[in-house]
């Protein structure tokens, strides 16, 4: 069996966490200096297709991946490793406060999170303490009758 395919065989386990993964490639793409116009250009692939893959709009199918990889200079599998060591370290990526946050509320489950992270990003005013993330979460919870 080729690289890629082994590499088939945990991408479901992967691919789900595409802020992960979109927080990877760009940080690689831009330590290496180069523009989505840039990758664009060499993988075929849409400068808003490449976009929504680096802010989790998007998952980049494995052909997407293969076209990706030898640009960014690694095979499938090393990007695999690098987004495990950036969800074992993934607080360190997490907006002010919301660590502290997710100390005192241990109870809030990964669904509720994302959902504060995306309003988070999409906010015009964002949370920037814990007491603003613990406003935040009761605000959503009264929204969503929980």
């Amino acid at each position: 069996m080729d690289t890629i395919c082994q590499g088939m065989q945990t991408w479901g386990a992967w691919v789900e966490d595409s802020m992960a993964l979109g927080a990877t490639l760009r940080r690689v793409r831009k330590n290496q200096r180069m523009t989505l116009v840039q990758v664009s250009e060499q993988t075929n692939l849409s400068i808003s297709f490449l976009s929504d893959i680096e802010r989790g709009k998007a998952n980049p199918s494995l052909e997407s991946l293969k076209k990706l990889a030898p640009v960014y200079g690694f095979k499938v599998e090393e990007l695999e490793r690098e987004l495990e060591r950036e969800r074992d370290s993934a607080d360190k990526f997490y907006p002010p406060g919301f660590t502290d946050f997710l100390s005192q509320f241990d109870d809030v489950d990964e669904g509720m999170q994302q959902l504060l992270l995306e309003i988070e990003n999409h906010s015009a005013s964002r949370p920037q303490s814990k007491e603003d993330w613990i406003q935040l979460y009761y605000s959503v919870k009264t929204i969503l009758r929980q």
